[in-house]
């Protein structure tokens, strides 16, 4: 006779918890520090930025840094940020003078109001296709830049934008912008070429010329 054996198998099924999300600012920076060491997040030097926290016993994912979390951090010298951060927000890294360095991930959507500005050491900055916006005044005063690249994705460049980059020569704009406000290149001394694609609306001469005022 036959005898008909039966096996039981079990598969393992693996639950991937949600984590919280998590923007870093300057007021919660005390409170937070890196899961996967344990350590506080350092301010100075070369900084490589988590891509998860421990805020309050509570492990999160980092998807923003704004309110000043960097700001006028005199010995920062260079950033990486995280694949996952889609946000870096207002006065970021304002007047961090000794920065010369950010690395910005795909994720990254929006550059905030004053994010980079005043930071005279940085002489490039890579702005990733993921970027929509980059807000007003965002690399104001960031005297080290000598050519930009705006992302195919954004279409307005917003006042002040690149105000006082006395050293930027050269601008490329692609096609998606539409708009360049009031200010964007006020004070760029150097500027000798720049890009304008015909998709913009009629630019003033202000919002142009200003650097030769």
């Amino acid at each position: 006779c036959c005898i008909l054996k039966i096996y039981r198998t079990t598969k393992k099924i693996e639950v991937t918890k949600k984590l919280k999300e998590f923007e870093l600012t300057e007021e919660n920076f005390a409170g937070c520090v890196d899961a996967a060491t344990g350590k506080p997040i350092p301010k100075k030097g070369d900084v490589v930025l988590p891509e998860k926290v421990i805020y309050k016993g509570e492990e999160c994912k980092l998807t923003g840094i704004k309110n000043g979390a960097f700001s006028w951090c005199k010995e920062l010298t260079s950033v990486v940020i995280p694949d996952g951060v889609v946000s870096i927000g207002e006065s970021t890294f304002y007047g961090c003078d000794a920065l010369k360095s950010v690395k910005i991930p795909e994720s990254v959507a929006r550059i905030g109001a004053g994010a980079l500005g005043e930071c005279v050491s940085l002489t490039e900055i890579d702005i990733p296709d993921s970027v929509t916006s980059v807000e007003e005044g965002a690399f104001y005063g960031c005297t080290g830049f000598t050519h930009i690249e705006i992302p195919n994705r954004v279409t307005n460049i917003e006042n002040s934008l690149f105000e006082d980059c006395s050293s930027l020569s050269s601008v490329k704009i692609p096609d998606s912008v539409t708009a360049i406000n009031y200010s964007a290149f006020a004070g760029c001394n150097s500027l000798e070429k720049i890009e304008i694609p015909d998709s913009v609306t009629p630019v003033s001469y202000t919002h142009l010329r200003a650097h030769e005022t």
